[in-house]
């Protein structure tokens, strides 16, 4: 049990390492709902990147990118007092990303700075997703206990 303690310990370190890293929304506590919305904030960054490699050829496009809100921590908010809202907390917004470079046709998509976001952005993600299989595999064995 020590051990399997210390392993999701390294996991929450590098979840967090990359995290501050990034500069992006974080979950503080690794509580599920924190870190259901950081995975929610990773999909829709991945979906804008891919969108901006996409338009990489047309004319006068602005590359955009997606930004954690004043209001990123997650709060849980209640409608009734024994209630937890589970919604769409979207803590984020998109805004135009800056532009690097302007090609001859206005187009402001660097590729190459495109894919290494999205490569950030995978490995992101794949942290929060241990992390997050992590955590509910501890409360199931804490609810069920170990087999």
């Amino acid at each position: 049990m020590f051990n399997i303690l210390c392993k999701l310990l390294c996991i929450f370190c590098i979840f967090y390492a990359y995290s501050a890293k990034a500069q992006q929304v974080t979950a503080s506590d690794g509580s599920l709902l924190q870190i259901e919305q950081y995975l929610r904030f990773l999909a829709k960054k991945d979906a804008v990147i891919s969108s901006n490699i996409a338009n990489a050829a047309t004319p006068s496009y602005i590359p955009i990118d997606v930004q954690p809100t004043s209001s990123a921590n997650l709060t849980a908010r209640t409608t009734q007092k024994h209630h937890i809202a589970t919604g769409d907390n979207n803590n984020f917004s998109v805004v135009e990303a800056a532009i690097l470079e302007l090609q001859p046709n206005g187009n402001g998509v660097v590729i190459e700075d495109e894919l290494l976001k999205k490569s950030i952005n995978a490995v992101n993600m794949q942290e929060a997703t241990k992390v997050y299989t992590k955590t509910r595999e501890m409360i199931r064995i804490a609810i069920r206990g170990a087999k």
